[in-house]
């Protein structure tokens, strides 16, 4: 997927909810951990995270696991800061 197409993908999961814009208080963290992809979705391109690839996979502190590609993470972590500027 191109840069450009997955930033706007991003984006507009965003503004529909289907990705968490979450900034959990003090003492509520999420828990990641990375390594070797599981053959799951990324919740922010739909593809699947093959073993080759690293995969980064959030346990946020609603209960919800999130997985991504290592790029779609980044993008999805300057997307949500800067909607929080705003």
């Amino acid at each position: 997927m191109e840069h450009d197409d997955l930033r706007f993908r991003i984006r507009e999961k965003l503004l529909l909810g289907d990705l968490p814009n979450i900034f959990p208080p003090a003492g509520a963290a999420a828990r990641m951990w990375i390594g070797p992809g599981s053959g799951l979705a990324c919740a922010a391109c739909g593809e699947i995270i093959s073993p080759a690839q690293l995969e980064s996979e959030l346990d946020l502190p609603s209960g919800l696991t999130v997985r991504f590609h290592a790029h779609c993470q980044r993008i999805w972590d300057e997307e949500r800061y800067r909607r929080r500027r705003r």
